[in-house]
């Protein structure tokens, strides 16, 4: 089942969050926009979600909404911008389609394994990061990489990729090479900064890939000035592990 669910994040007077969830194979993947930011003692849970899209894409997995406030999904090798009405516009084609994040006031970062990936059996460190503007153009933002998976964006506007083939979580900067941020958690995919920007939080995908063997935990990583300042402490374990899909259909 390929869908996008809608949740409501908060049911106060005053606060309008929303929860726009990609989910595919037992995948989930959220991102939300608020006008307030708060807390309500009437907080019910499990929240029920509201069916955006059904099946209308073979593959679905990042999403995010740009600073213009419109949502956008990658699937199918390409970036949709989507209502929430559930009609959708294809945006730009890609040769994969994995996490992104919104850079400036309108355009998103978006990660691409690029012609080759490790799942299919290569890794030639021809992966992609664009930067897409809402009418489809592309520029290379980030490149000579292994397999980008995931995209987090610094307040000064640099940026860190995960690589969920392997250990590393590259720094990118536009229009320079990126460095290796760390390596110290296996295969990392999600990545999110606390609000503070104090700790950078990593979901670990798998213990090992070909075959792939999933895994559930997340990590806690240090930051001071935007760089790695300790060794990663492991903040939850989300379990049951859930069955991991076959290689062939998980990565393009």
């Amino acid at each position: 089942m390929k869908m996008l669910i809608r949740l409501p994040l908060h049911t106060g007077s005053s606060i309008t969050s929303t929860c726009v969830a990609a989910l595919f194979l037992g995948a989930f993947t959220c991102a939300t926009i608020a006008d307030h930011r708060g807390t309500s003692s009437s907080e019910v849970f499990p929240k029920k979600p509201t069916v955006i899209l059904v099946n209308q894409f073979r593959r679905c997995e990042g999403i995010a909404f740009n600073g213009e406030g419109d949502l956008y999904v990658t699937g199918d090798q390409t970036l949709w911008r989507i209502a929430l009405d559930g009609t959708y516009t294809k945006v730009a084609e890609m040769f994969t389609n994995l996490g992104l994040a919104p850079i400036g006031k309108r355009d998103l970062l978006v990660a691409d394994f690029g012609p080759t990936n490790a799942f299919n059996g290569g890794h030639g460190h021809d992966g992609i990061v664009w930067r897409i503007t809402p009418e489809g153009d592309k520029t290379v933002a980030a490149k000579d990489m292994g397999d980008p998976n995931f995209v987090a964006v610094f307040k000064d506007g640099s940026f860190l990729v995960s690589d969920d083939a392997t250990d590393e979580i590259w720094l990118a900067t536009e229009g320079a090479s990126p460095t290796l941020f760390t390596n110290s958690v296996k295969h990392p995919n999600g990545l999110a900064f606390s609000d503070d920007g104090t700790e950078l939080y990593v979901a670990q995908m798998f213990k090992q890939i070909n075959p792939v063997v999933s895994d559930n935990q997340v990590w806690a990583l240090p930051l001071k000035a935007n760089k790695v300042a300790g060794a990663p402490r492991l903040l939850a374990s989300l379990g049951p592990r859930l069955s991991a899909p076959n290689t062939s259909t998980r990565k393009q």
